[in-house]
């Protein structure tokens, strides 16, 4: 679940940004064809995520939460 919705805020952020996934592959240095596998691949790894998130200029941010 949690790596489908990866994918699904990339796709998000991709739309919002107008960037597609010929422009982020180029900044990686990556065919296409493998950016849209990675994107649509159900078990999404974390280290390609945060890859194609800088590619489109955001960052994934982990903290932990505050105590009530």
């Amino acid at each position: 679940m949690l790596y489908e919705n990866f994918s699904k805020t990339i796709k998000k952020i991709m739309i919002d940004e107008e960037t597609g996934t010929k422009e982020i592959a180029e900044k990686l240095g990556e065919s296409q064809q493998n950016v849209i596998g990675k994107i649509n691949r159900e078990t999404i790894r974390l280290m390609d995520v945060e890859r194609i998130l800088d590619a489109i200029g955001y960052e994934l941010v982990i903290q932990k939460k505050k105590e009530d």
